[in-house]
């Protein structure tokens, strides 16, 4: 009888051993992937940054050729 108790606290804390390893193993996929859609936004707002920072200089430099256009009558 007691040899099939220590048994089945044996077997129990094993359950929680790896009842708490797929847990972890669960929250670091969840981490995982939460981080990856972090980072893809990141880098969708730099590239969306750098766009508009290039359309900005393609406007500033049309307008300054504008400029030198109208000065110069061309």
């Amino acid at each position: 009888m007691h040899g099939q108790f220590s048994f089945g606290i044996v077997n129990s804390a094993q359950e929680v051993h790896n009842r708490s390893r797929i847990r972890i193993s669960s929250l670091l996929h969840a981490l995982q992937i939460r981080l990856r859609f972090e980072i893809l936004q990141k880098l969708y707002q730099i590239s969306y940054t750098r766009q508009e920072l290039q359309q900005t200089i393609k406007t500033k430099n049309g307008l300054k050729q504008d400029e030198q256009q109208t000065f110069w009558g061309w």
